[in-house]
């Protein structure tokens, strides 16, 4: 859905190894983004989750997540993360839908902010999860992942 049946990747986005990689650089401009199309929101799923780890930051520039047209989450990537970020939004109002999920990294600035998302995932509403995900401590989880 990124880049077939009319997703799309744009300057300074890609996907590798199942990992989106966002790089705003010079022949990216001042936003590189990726939308998926033909995103079905289950009507059991109450949230999405996704990691995110800057892996080169900027002051002024921004992760975006959209919904839609919906802006979902506006996240600041003015700090090098060495591990995952988790960002969870609900998806309440789009349960049992189709829409485009789009992730831009906008630049305000000098625009040399880079970006990994990964591990996009639906939560129903009975799970919780903290801080762990990515290294495997999973001591602080109330809730087991079937």
């Amino acid at each position: 859905g990124w880049i077939f049946h009319g997703g799309q990747i744009g300057d300074g986005a890609a996907v590798g190894n199942g990992v989106l990689d966002l790089n705003l650089s010079a022949a990216s401009g001042s936003m590189a983004a990726a939308t998926h199309n033909r995103f079905y929101v289950p009507p059991f799923s109450t949230h999405i989750r996704f990691c995110t780890r800057v892996v080169a930051a900027d002051s002024d520039d921004r992760l975006r997540v959209k919904v839609g047209s919906n802006l979902e989450a506006d996240q600041p990537v003015d700090m090098v993360t060495n591990a995952c970020g988790e960002t969870i939004i609900s998806m309440g109002p789009y349960q049992d839908s189709v829409q485009t999920l789009s992730f831009e990294l906008v630049g305000n600035g000098s625009g040399t902010a880079r970006v990994f998302v990964d591990n996009i995932a639906f939560l129903p509403s009975d799970l919780l999860l903290l801080d762990g995900f990515e290294t495997g401590n999973t001591s602080g989880w109330t809730t087991a992942i079937p």
